[in-house]
Order: C-alpha cells, then structure tokens, then sequence
C-alpha cells in the first residue's frame, strides 16, 4: 500500500538522512513533501522551487569560491517564500546564527546532511520514498527478511535484528513488563498489553507499531513494540509490516519458551512435593535435580506466596519479568512453583536476615507487583510472606505462613495487598476456621442466597456494613448512594436470611461467611 502523504519526518528517519543535524525550521516537520529538486550554488538563484518541495543543495558543488555561506541565507529565503517543505544542505560545516535565527522564522525544515553523501544519491532516495514510497518500504522490509532468514538464537537476537533494520528501539513485553528490550517503551503499558491486533500509538512525541504474539494459547502472551520518535506514517506503515515479518520467527521462539516453562514447572512441582514431605529426609538425587532447577534448598529461607483473582492467572512465562524486577531489586529469589491456590517462590541468604529484611522484601515486593498490576495483570493480586526459616525443613513452614498471609490478604477486598505472617494477629486464628471444608460449605449456604437475590451489588452492601459497625452512614458514604439505598438493601438481606442483622450472633456468622467465602472459593482447594 503506497502513503501518499509522505511529510518530512519520513525523510529525516531514511538512510539517505541518517545523521542529518536539524538547524531550524521544526514547525514544519509534518508537512507534506510532493517532489524533490536539486539546488546548486550557480542555480540557487534560478532553479525552480515547486510548493511542497524538499530542496537538496550542495553548497560547494563545481568549485569556486570558497565562502558562499550567503547562498543558503538566500535560498532559505527563496523555498519559504515558494512555500517548500525542507531544506537539505550538504558541504555546510558551521552555520551561522543568523542563519539558525532565519531557519527558525519560517516553517521549511533546515538540515545538515553529512559530508559523505552526495546530492545525487540523496535526492534519488527522496524521490524514491516520495514518489514510490512502496519502493523505499520494501527495501527496509527485504533488508529485514535477509537479517531474518538466518534463525535467531533468543528473543533479544530477533529484537536487535528489527530494530537495526527500522533504525529504533524494539521491545518484548507481557503483561508483567519488559521482557527483553532496554528501559521501557514510551507507550503506555497497558495500552499495549489491551492490544489484540497489529496496531500503532503516537504518545509525546514518540510514534509505536505494537504487535501481540499469542503463542500456544488463545490470548496473547507476548507483544512486540517499535519505538521511535519524531517518526512519519511512512515509517509507522513500515514498522507494522515489520513487525508481522518477524511475527513467525517470535511465534516460534515463544512457543520453545512457553513449552519449556511448562516443563519446568511440573518438575519443580514434583521437587516441591518431595521436599514438603520429606523435609531435611529428601534424598541426595532431589537435592541435585532441585539445585539444577535453581531452588535453593540452603540458607535461611523467607516464603513468597501469590494469588490471582481473574479468569486468566498469569503463566510461569508472565511471572518472569516479576522475577527478573525482584532481582534488580536485590531480592534473589528462584523460580515460581505452581501450587492449588497461587504461586510459591522463597528468597533466600547464607547468613541469618536481620530484622529488617522482611520489612525490604514486603517493599520490595508490593513496588514489583503494583508495577505488574499496572501493566495489566490479573483483577486482584493477594501476597503473604513467612518468617525466615532455616534449611530444607524451614521451606516447608516458611511457605506455609506464607500461605496463610496470602489467604488473609485475599479477604480483604483490594486489587493489591500484601500481608506478612508476623503481622497477622488474631487474624491466624480464624485460618483453621477457613480453611474448614464443611464450614466453607456451610458459609457458601448463608452467602448463596444473597448473591442469588442481589448479586454482587447486595453483597458487597452487606459486607461493608459490617465493616462500619452496622452504620447506614458510613456505608452510604463508602459506596457513594443514598443511606435509605442502603438500608433498603439491609432489609431486603434481612428478609432473606430470615434474622435481623441487630443480633450480634447473626453479625458475626454472617461476617465470617463472606470472608470465608471470599477467601476460600467454592472450587477451590488447599
């Protein structure tokens, strides 16, 4: 597909301009460019100047004298007033600042090509990008596919192929952040992350092409975006369709990933079982096959445990770039084991932590993972930590506190919490309680018929009712209605439930249903 409206961003971002200094003129840098002519010093005064036009002037063409710095003053006067749309300069070394001050007045783009161009070979390459803009596409496109026929290595080989080839930064990211690529894109993460089809974004300056790279689901896993600044439509064309040439070989390298993952997380979870088991009994062939799996199995351990609410939990393959964040952080942590509730790693030291070491891992890791929800991660993130525990047998305790935490923070209704096992209190108490299979069952009972009735509206009513001592007006005020809204709601639980919510028994079991409820899902198991 040709652009039509090729603008002097495009130029400025081929190779024939590459290195090319601006020295004036930026308000014009979307303005259209329709043709293409060469000025020299014996015609600068003659040569015609069609509106629209990008006018390549090779100040010390044919010899002569050797200060005709005043030739491009006069020029630069002629194209503004022709109404052209840049001004390409070559063999200039210093310009003068009234040349700057006068580039700057008008809207003709001023540049300064580099000596080891010539304006033939540069005027050609204009003419090609905007007369046959298609030509110039193509030849990016075929510079790419030759880069691509060779197959990459790894992800950031593939990156760095593309992003020679379209002169930007290439990135790959899931929905837990930058996967390979320097720094973070310019563009929004979540816009990128919403992305379901081949796309471009222009944020602050900064124009985007964004692919998304399903892999062996569904549901993208992985997104492919080129940056670059001050770049054309002709350049964004460019990249989306670079992006889909190196769509095959990602989809490829994604897939060997992906595979690989899912290997290694069933063998870390078969580890994991013997080594809850088993504890400081685990055979000599478990502790070698844990340590080549990167599980550290001594030293002083303190448990991470994560839950995600949300129809599609993360994958081993997402919750890599959490562990890579955790890590720049200075918490080395291994890998994630998949468990029946969530996700368990721990982070571990030779010496004994001092105390405040649980207080940088909670920091640590509530910035890591508000860095993963902003990026699109699951609804709601839930994460406990245990106390630091001792060798092989401590794992087992460690990541059972850690459990716990997250089985608390789970019930507290936010789209992230984070919760150590120190602090927990009274609140371990009811974890038995909780965790109770026909108390779960019993607490599903009381709370079904209110979601039946009301949905999730009646119940969320009821539960922050509760939570303000059974006051209207503090209920009314945290959910933004109207307080006879709330107390009609009330009632009508009430009415449901067949008790009044003035007993305090009635509270209490009613309170401790939801939160269980909450908690420990119908389809669920420990």
């Amino acid at each position: 597909m040709r652009i039509d409206l090729v603008r002097v961003r495009d130029l400025l971002a081929l190779d024939a301009l590459d290195g090319a200094d601006v020295i004036g003129g930026c308000a014009g840098i979307d303005a259209v460019v329709r043709d293409v002519v060469i000025a020299e010093p014996g015609t600068a005064l003659t040569v015609p100047l069609p509106r629209a036009a990008a006018v390549v002037f090779d100040l010390y063409a044919g010899g002569g004298p050797l200060h005709r710095e005043h030739l491009l003053d006069l020029l630069l006067r002629r194209a503004q007033h022709a109404q052209a749309s840049a001004l390409l300069v070559l063999g200039v070394r210093d310009v003068a600042s009234a040349t700057h001050r006068l580039a700057d007045k008008g809207r003709v783009v001023t540049a300064r090509v580099p000596a080891d161009r010539t304006a033939l070979s540069v005027a050609v390459d204009l003419s090609t990008a905007v007369h046959a803009s298609e030509v110039a596409q193509n030849r990016v496109l075929l510079a790419l596919a030759a880069r691509l026929r060779v197959p990459s290595p790894d992800l950031s080989a593939l990156l760095r192929a593309v992003g020679t080839t379209l002169k930007a930064a290439v990135w790959a990211c899931t929905a837990a952040g930058v996967v390979e690529g320097e720094d973070a894109p310019r563009t929004p993460m979540r816009e990128i992350t919403t992305t379901r089809a081949l796309t471009s974004y222009r944020t602050d300056g900064t124009s985007a092409a964004v692919l998304p790279v399903n892999g062996l689901g569904v549901a993208p896993a992985l997104w492919l975006v080129a940056e670059r600044a001050d770049a054309g439509p002709l350049w964004v064309d460019t990249a989306e369709r670079a992006l889909a040439l190196a769509h095959g070989p990602t989809v490829a390298w994604l897939a060997r990933e992906q595979l690989a993952a899912e290997r290694d997380v069933r063998l870390r979870g078969t580890l994991l079982t013997e080594i809850l088991e088993h504890r400081d009994a685990v055979s000599v062939t478990v502790k070698e096959q844990a340590a080549m799996a990167g599980l550290s199995l001594s030293g002083w351990h303190i448990g991470v445990h994560l839950r995600f609410a949300g129809k599609t939990p993360p994958s081993a393959f997402a919750l890599s770039a959490l562990i890579r964040d955790l890590e720049a952080a200075g918490v080395p942590v291994g890998p994630f084991l998949e468990r029946s509730d969530g996700w368990s790693t721990w982070a571990t030291t030779q010496a004994p932590p001092p105390s405040e070491r649980i207080r940088d891992l909670e920091r640590v890791l509530t910035k890591a993972l508000t860095a993963f929800a902003e990026n699109g991660a699951p609804d709601a993130i839930a994460a406990g930590l245990g106390s630091p525990q001792r060798d092989i047998g401590g794992i087992a305790t460690t990541l059972g506190e850690a459990r716990q935490a997250a089985l608390i923070a789970a019930s507290d209704d936010e789209p992230l919490a984070v919760r150590v096992v120190q602090d927990l209190g009274a609140s371990r108490l009811l974890l038995a309680l909780y965790s109770s299979g026909p108390f779960r069952e019993h607490a599903n009972e009381l709370v079904r018929p209110i979601t039946d009735a009301g949905g999730a509206t009646l119940l969320n009513t009821v539960k922050v009712y509760l939570d303000n001592a059974c006051s209207a007006t503090a209920t009314s005020r945290a959910l933004k209605i109207h307080r006879n809204t709330v107390a009609t709601r009330i009632a009508r639980v009430e009415q449901i439930l067949g008790a009044s919510l003035d007993h305090s028994h009635t509270r209490l079991a009613l309170q401790l249903a939801i939160g269980t409820a909450k908690a420990w899902p119908a389809d669920s198991t420990a």
